[in-house]
């Protein structure tokens, strides 16, 4: 487990303080009274919590004693890394446990994750807040030497055969308890349920692919019909062109005709009115014949 940074919002006398931690040992050198001790309670009340507010003594009680001087959100942020990956814990404190606020996000996906509880710091460590204050945390002006169970679990035990074989036991159980949440053929195993999130986004991937070739073919088959609109608009724009042309044809010949009409009928009026004519000069020719001289 390693440390990578944290944000203080309010911490006691901490306000809005960001901090980076590199590889090895990181020192803070700062003037008597800035808060060092402070950001060590905050530390280890990011990873543990902080304790119901049960004593009364202000030295005692980390609730009433780390609340912010200047008021506002009481917690910060908590980044780092552990087994490969990389976590941010996120704390707000409130006047009772109770009332606490506990986030665990995945820096890899940005999306909150499961992996570890509010007890994260037992959960990396394999012991309790005592005994994490009693060995890997030490306190300004204390330092307990008295043990703990977890301590004497995790160091006595070492050279007690029983104890070896009820870690044993114990790691067995939880090894099995493990494989069982990752093993397949349970419905409620880890790799069962992430095989089925796997089958049902290839079917939502294979849907989605469908649906984009569907869409392709309506799209080219819209395009196709579009263009065959627009051939067929010029084709009609060219049929009433022609059809106007014919029509200015016809009726050319139908004026042509009525004069042509009206002409012969002219024709014959003069014809007929010639005849008539030449008809009476011959009757006045005989008659002047018949009566010589009277005429």
């Amino acid at each position: 487990m390693k440390l990578i940074s944290c944000h203080i919002e309010n911490f006691g006398r901490l306000h809005r303080l960001d901090c980076s931690f590199s590889d090895g040992l990181n020192m803070i050198c700062r003037e008597n009274g800035w808060g060092k001790s402070t950001f060590a309670a905050f530390l280890c009340a990011m990873l543990y919590g902080l304790p119901a507010a049960r004593k009364k003594s202000p030295e005692d009680n980390e609730r009433h004693r780390y609340r912010p001087w200047q008021g506002g959100a009481y917690g910060g942020r908590l980044t780092f890394e552990a087994y490969g990956k990389r976590y941010e814990i996120t704390r707000m404190f409130g006047s009772r446990e109770s009332e606490d606020e506990f986030e665990l996000r995945d820096l890899d996906t940005n999306i909150p994750c499961f992996d570890y509880s509010t007890g994260i710091g037992e959960e990396l460590f394999c012991m309790d807040r005592d005994s994490f204050v009693r060995t890997v945390y030490t306190r300004q002006q204390d330092c307990v030497t008295a043990a703990t169970d977890d301590i004497n679990a995790l160091i006595g035990n070492l050279t007690d055969t029983a104890g070896d074989m009820g870690c044993y036991e114990d790691a067995m159980k939880r090894l099995h308890e493990a494989a069982n949440r990752l093993s397949p053929k349970r419905q409620t195993g880890s790799i069962r349920r992430r095989e089925e999130e796997i089958k049902r986004l290839e079917r939502e991937a294979s849907a989605s692919e469908e649906i984009r070739e569907q869409t392709r073919k309506f799209s080219e088959r819209h395009q196709g019909a579009l263009r065959e609109a627009a051939s067929l608009e010029a084709e009609l724009r060219d049929l009433e062109a022609q059809m106007e042309r014919i029509r200015q044809k016809e009726e050319n010949a139908r004026l042509k005709a009525e004069k042509e009409s009206a002409a012969a009928g002219e024709r014959q009026i003069r014809d007929r009115l010639l005849r008539t004519l030449e008809q009476r000069r011959e009757k006045a020719a005989r008659a002047a014949s018949l009566f010589p001289g009277r005429i």
